[in-house]
């Protein structure tokens, strides 16, 4: 019995679109005004508020770096429409998680064929609970989501290989340009996911080296001349060509130092302890002991921003050479907080955890199930190995700076999600056969 639909073109593809806009609007209507403020909110909106005015872009924030510029952008486009208005930015990024869900239908319709399991795992994105409590926060990762989303939709339609495959690549490298302006870990992503379309090119694209090589420079060469803008303004302003921002030895020195063990070892009372701890002590204290010391040894404030990058990151090489052991247990703790099922238990009430813990499992488990049954397609085993090397790199990446189950959801959980669509789809064919058999009919579409 057949189970197509009309394809991604077709009025179908407005079903996750709709359903996704329904949730996260509904999300932001429920704790819009109890959404958590990051610490890193303040910046964006300086930073926003400095482009909207005219003024130079920010080189230093309330941490000893500047910060990438898209998100802050992103708001001052808003403000000019609403000026500092939650509802414009609720709505806008309901509309970028509603995007997030379109795509995910059109990456499942572009590597396995089957609308209903594409359908199905975008609508699991759009109740993902994880991912919709991003929305009402000023924070970058809806828009981090969607820009990699696209990137991936744009590697899945290069998977088919046919005469746009070239463009394909050419969209994945600007998609994954821009998402580096929104965080710039997805720099290193996309240059692991250029290298696995050359060094699997067979499972992956079914071509040769010359091909691959292509693409995977097409690709590199549009996330570079993408980011490149900003990298000549960057050098305009601070003396050096820094590719998005200075916050690469920073992040290393800081996800790598001894005291950020208690993060993913040790114990907390309660969640203000934890924030103690982890915003106080690690990310204000820390930093400006050690800076504190730097200027009293021959200055810190004197240095450019270039040789306050290298500080960080000798410091950063210092202590991990200093503590290999310890360096080591810190990238195996930070490569399980990036895939734990549940939150952190200091960070949220228990039933949180625990709730959304169950959740998250199941969805790991359907999705080991969907992967086994998408891979049963051509192009469907492709995308497999496409999101192990995704998943590999998101995991390298961040056990070397930070990682935390936020970090995640932009890149691991809208294709889990997909994923996950495919095995519900069997399950529900699964019971249509057993009705079938049992009451010697075929089963109601819909029924």
């Amino acid at each position: 019995m057949s189970r197509r639909v009309p394809g991604p073109g077709g009025h179908w593809q407005w079903i996750p679109f709709l359903a996704g806009l329904a949730s996260s609007l509904a999300t932001w209507q429920a704790l819009g005004a109890t959404a958590p403020e990051f610490g890193d909110a303040a910046d964006y909106r300086a930073a926003a508020r400095a482009l909207l005015a005219g003024e130079p872009y920010p080189r230093e924030a309330t941490q000893p770096f500047f910060r990438a510029p898209l998100y802050p952008l992103f708001l001052s486009l808003l403000w000019r429409l609403a000026p500092e208005g939650a509802l414009a930015l609720g709505v806008a990024q309901a509309a970028l998680f509603a995007s997030t869900c379109w795509l995910l239908y059109r990456i499942g319709v572009h590597v396995h064929g089957d609308e209903p399991a594409a359908l199905a795992g975008a609508l699991l994105y759009a109740g993902h609970p994880l991912a919709l409590m991003q929305v009402p926060s000023t924070q970058t990762e809806v828009l981090h989501t969607a820009l990699v989303g696209a990137g991936m939709a744009a590697l899945s339609a290069l998977l088919l290989s046919g005469r746009r495959a070239n463009w394909a690549a050419l969209g994945a490298g600007v998609a994954f340009g821009l998402a580096a302006l929104c965080r710039p870990t997805a720099l290193p992503i996309a240059g692991a996911l250029a290298a696995g379309l050359v060094l699997w090119r067979r499972p992956l694209l079914g071509v040769r080296a010359g091909a691959a090589w292509r693409y995977a420079l097409v690709m590199g060469g549009a996330a570079g001349m993408t980011i490149l803008p900003w990298t000549l303004a960057n050098a305009r302003a601070t003396g050096y060509p820094f590719l998005v921002t200075d916050a690469g030895g920073f992040h290393l020195w800081l996800g790598n130092h001894p005291d950020a063990l208690r993060i993913y070892e040790g114990h907390f009372e309660d969640r203000r302890e934890f924030v103690r701890f982890t915003y106080d002590h690690l990310q204000r204290d820390l930093p400006r002991l050690l800076m504190a010391q730097w200027e009293r040894d021959g200055g810190y404030r004197a240095l450019s921003l270039a040789e306050r990058e290298r500080r960080w990151r000798v410091e950063a090489w210092t202590n991990m050479r200093r503590h290999p052991g310890l360096t080591l247990r810190l990238w195996i703790d930070k490569g399980w907080a990036l895939w734990r099922p549940w939150l952190h238990p200091a960070a949220y009430p228990r039933w949180i955890v625990v709730v959304t813990g169950l959740l998250v499992a199941t969805l790991y488990v359907a999705a080991a199930v969907g992967a086994t049954l998408v891979r049963r397609h051509p192009r469907g085993a492709s995308f497999v190995c496409l999101l192990a090397v995704l998943f590999a790199a998101v995991t390298v990446v961040h056990a070397m700076v930070h990682s935390m189950v936020r970090f995640r959801l932009p890149y691991v959980d809208p294709y889990l999600c997909l994923l996950a669509g495919s095995a519900v789809m069997a399950g529900a064919d699964g019971l249509r056969a057993r009705y079938e058999r049992q009451h010697g009919r075929p089963t109601p579409r819909g029924g």
